[in-house]
């Protein structure tokens, strides 16, 4: 059995139709949600504050079991290093 937590702001929303999407994508990409596997789909502790009161309960942090007393927001932290690099690795159109 593996647990596995997405955590992302908009993760209320994200969440409900990921698995229809993710048909679009190569079979490659596929992740068995129906196996032994557990995706809990959580908001960072920052962002929550900005949701209604349902998405504050169900996708909070602080009530989700193994999830110890952590924010969510880890990913994020590195971001603002990466910044000044920010004009040299976008993506460039026609």
């Amino acid at each position: 059995l593996m647990d596995i937590v997405v955590s992302y702001d908009i993760a209320c929303q994200w969440s409900v139709n990921i698995w229809a999407r993710m048909k679009a994508y190569p079979h490659y990409l596929h992740t068995d949600h129906n196996s032994r596997k557990m995706f809990y789909f959580l908001v960072p502790k920052f962002h929550l504050p900005a949701h209604v009161m349902a998405c504050q309960t169900t996708f909070s942090f602080n009530f989700n079991r193994y999830v110890g007393r952590t924010d969510g927001e880890v990913p994020e932290r590195g971001w603002s290093h990466s910044n000044p690099i920010a004009s040299s690795v976008k993506e460039m159109g026609p």
